[in-house]
Formats: structure tokens, sequence, C-alpha cells
């Protein structure tokens, strides 16, 4: 009998594997190295193996971990600090002075804690992040066991000559980690002078890294584009040759048919992000016709602070809600494409789909179990319905990445959550309020 690591065993089992695989019986997953080894039968397994630990789950579903796409996690502690405003208001003349004020690596760690607590809580095994002090948001993620993908960031309250070397030093202190790989993150096409962001997607493509980029995110960021370069934002993108296989861009709602072509032939990645659209008036994606276009399309969270939450079951629900409303038609985002979306579409957005976004003997073991037995559940017919439109983050019992138990019983084992709750309460009660920066941005002008 071989001696493993982990033995899951599972009521249901969705593998989302080439052929979607749903099992709707018992079954067991053998884990060792980090790797999945075996799926058979409870009985078949333990015929085999010996394991370390068994999670033993009945009216549990196993599943792969959902993959965010589009994140800010360390703006976790500006949760709320501004809502109910456009964004060009919102994030101009509110979030750019306060992170002025409040960012530095410890506030960055902090929030990173905070939010990686509830990426893991929400069945989040990876996360593609864009920031400031990414060292600290990278080191976090390492010690919490979860993967990233994470962006050293830029925007004009957050640029200089220097920031292109410091970019390249992160670069070479995270590329080949286990769980972190460090990418390009410049703010946008319209907030970014052409100069830099052709030198940060020279620095991207010198490294062989992600570019992670917002993109046609509001009429007012397509209007400047306009002006300035007389095209769209992802014409001028095209034309300055950064749309590819290694593009990761955000939101891209204000697009038009020749948008829409060149996203679709270039290969580029988008992120789709529902929620945040909706909060800030953005406007809606056009998902069907980019999906019809076969264009890589995952989903995003967006940050906790035009969010408010970095919930994937929450934002698979709105992006099914979202374009039956908006198209009167309630065929658009079937359940089972936007489960896809925030699976396996996630893990080749971050060209992680060789090891994760799925269950199958060979990848790693990134897995959630979720409780299939609740009131709001009952009676569970569907996996893809349910997930959609039924379940919730906090049905998430168990978390495991690479190998390794993260959340067990909704005990996260990687973090003092207790100790991060406190001190990001501590944290807030310091921070400049509304008022405070209204104030410091009349005394600037």
């Amino acid at each position: 009998m071989k001696k493993i690591d982990l033995i899951i065993k599972c009521q249901y089992l969705l593998t989302m594997d080439e052929h979607h695989t749903y099992i709707n019986e018992p079954r067991a997953i053998a884990i060792h190295d980090s790797k999945i080894i075996d799926i058979d039968t409870a009985e078949n397994i333990d015929q085999k193996y010996q394991a370390h630990e068994t999670l033993n789950r009945p009216h549990q579903l196993a599943m792969p971990g959902m993959i965010n796409t589009h994140t800010h996690i360390p703006m976790s502690l500006m949760r709320g600090f501004a809502d109910d405003l456009p964004l060009k208001k919102w994030l101009e003349e509110y979030i750019w002075p306060l992170e002025a004020t409040i960012v530095d690596a410890d506030s960055v760690k902090l929030g990173a804690q905070l939010g990686i607590i509830e990426l893991i809580r929400s069945g989040i095994t990876t996360f593609n992040d864009m920031y400031f002090f990414q060292d600290s948001t990278c080191q976090v993620a390492k010690d919490a066991g979860v993967r990233g993908v994470v962006s050293f960031g830029s925007t004009p309250y957050f640029s200089s000559d220097k920031l292109f070397n410091k970019a390249e030093d992160f670069i070479e202190k995270w590329k080949g980690d286990t769980y972190i790989q460090p990418a390009i993150g410049p703010h946008g096409p319209h907030s970014v002078p052409k100069k830099n962001l052709i030198q940060w997607h020279d620095i991207a493509q010198k490294h062989n890294v992600h570019f992670h980029i917002h993109v046609a995110e509001t009429l007012d960021e397509c209007q400047k584009v306009q002006q300035e370069h007389k095209t769209t934002p992802v014409q001028y993108l095209h034309e300055l040759g950064m749309l590819h296989d290694m593009t990761l861009a955000a939101h891209c709602i204000h697009i038009n048919e020749t948008d829409v072509d060149i996203m679709a032939s270039t290969k580029c990645h988008i992120s789709h992000v529902p929620e945040s659209n909706m909060k800030l008036g953005s406007g809606h994606f056009l998902l069907d016709t980019l999906a019809k276009k076969n264009a890589h399309i995952s989903l995003g969270t967006d940050g906790p602070s035009s969010n408010n939450n970095m919930n994937m079951f929450l934002t698979m629900k709105h992006t099914a809600l979202l374009h039956k409303f908006a198209h009167h038609d309630p065929t658009l985002a079937p359940a089972e494409q936007v489960v896809t979306m925030a699976t396996k579409n996630g893990a080749k957005a971050l060209h992680l789909d060789h090891i994760v976004g799925s269950i199958e003997v060979g990848k790693e073991a990134d897995i959630i179990l979720i409780d299939t037995y609740k009131p709001h559940i009952i009676p569970y017919n569907d996996p893809y319905s349910s997930l959609v439109y039924s379940m919730h983050g906090e049905d998430v019992s168990s978390v495991v990445i690479r190998g390794k138990i993260v959340m067990k019983d909704h005990v996260i084992q990687t973090i003092d959550e207790a100790a991060v709750l406190a001190q990001a309460t501590k944290f807030f009660k310091k921070m400049p309020t509304k008022h405070e920066v209204e104030q410091m941005k009349a005394i600037s002008s």
C-alpha cells in the first residue's frame, strides 16, 4: 500500500476536464507531492493508498478552485471608502489621493492578508492582481499557500523612471516561484503616457511575463484615447503591438465590431468584471458577441473598493443575470458557460491550464469542497445551476491548494484570521475619512 499525503472523499465530483465530466456518486481523490495521482471509488482508493490525512466529506461537491483574473487585493482596506460615484470621480478624486497618503509596504501587506482571507473563504485558489509594493502581496500569498499572478502596477500617483528598474528587480526576484508569477500592470491606455506604456510592455516582453491592463472600462476613458490618438483603446493597443496571448485586458466594455475582431484574432485574454461594471455604472460587457468570435473570456471580481467583495459566487451569479437582463434573453450566459469562465478559462488566461483549472490525474491539486446539504441548495439537481444560482461563497467548507489544506471545515489554516481582522480594524480607524480627503484636495488645488 502506497503512502501518500492526502485523500479527499466527496459525494459529487465536477472535474471541468475536456468533457466537463460530472460524477453524481461518491468518489475519492488521491493526492501526493502536490499532484492528483488517482481518482476512483473510495473503496478502491483505500485499498491502494494510505494517506497522512483524509478529508471524508459526505454531502459535499469537489470541484476545481476558482480563478479570479482581475483584482486589486490590497484595496480591501479601502472597502466602502467612496461609493456611489462615477469611476473617473471615484478614482481620480478619492482613491488615488487616498492611496498616495496611506499606501506603503506595510499597508499593502495588511490589505493583502485581509483580501486573501476573503479569496480563500469563497473558494478562489488563484488570483491575478495589479497594485503597488507587490513584494508584500507576493509574500502574503506565498505564506498563505495561494497562487498569484502579481503585477507590478503604475498609475499617475505611482509612476517614475525609477519604477522601471524596480519592476525588473521584482520580476527577477519572483520568477520561477512555486506560488507566484510576477507580471507587469500599467493602469490603462488612457492614464499612462504612450512612452511609459511602451516601456512597461517592453519589460513584460523582455521577461516573458503577463501584461495586465484596464481597457475601455468607461466612456470617459475611450473619449480621452480618441482625442489623443484618434482611435479606440483596443485599436490603440493593437497598433502598439500590445494585444497578444500574454495580455490580460480587464473590463473591455465600450468596444465596437472592429475591436471585437481584434481581441478575438490576437488571442488576448479578457477578464469580465460584472459587479464592478454595474456598481460604477460603467456599462455591460458584450459577452455573447465576443464568445461567438471565440474570444478568450474569464471572470474577475475587481478590487474590494470598486466592488466591495471578491466573492466569485456572486460574480458568477451576476454574470449570468446581467446578460439575460440586458438582452431580455434568458438563454444567454448559461450556468455551465459561467462556471467554465470561473475555472478553466481563468487557468488558460494565466497560462496555468496545464496544471490547474480542472481535476485530472497529473494536474496539481487545487480543489475546493462545497457543502450541498443546505436549505438554499436542496434539491441539488444540477451542479452548474446550483453553483451559479443557489450557492454562496460561505458554502465552501475546505480549500486545498497544491495538495495542502489551506482551509479545513471553514477554519483557515495558513493565516491568523483573528489577528488580521483586529489589525485591519485598527488601521481603518486611523485612515483619512472621505471628508478629510476632500479637504486635502481643496488645499492642494
